[in-house]
């Protein structure tokens, strides 16, 4: 079968799609959603320090990546 076979078929019954099926998931996705963001801002105000540092780990290792796939620097600017 190509795509032009695939394209040409027809399903045997019609979709029915109604948007409101999915607003008990999505309500269930944003209380998911809030109880996360819960969790991890009281980890930050308890851990202030930590994340501080796991900040600044990410983004030294982030720049040390850029760095490295970037353009080659002059030798004075190493």
């Amino acid at each position: 079968m190509n795509t032009g076979e695939l394209a040409e078929e027809k399903p045997d019954r019609p979709l029915h799609f109604d948007a409101h099926e999915f607003d008990g998931l999505r309500e269930a996705i944003e209380k998911e959603a809030e109880g996360m963001l819960g969790k991890i801002d009281q980890f930050v105000r308890e851990n202030p320090w930590l994340c501080i540092g796991m900040a600044a780990a990410a983004g030294l290792a982030l720049s040390y990546l850029a760095r490295k796939n970037g353009q080659s620097v002059p030798d004075e600017l190493d």
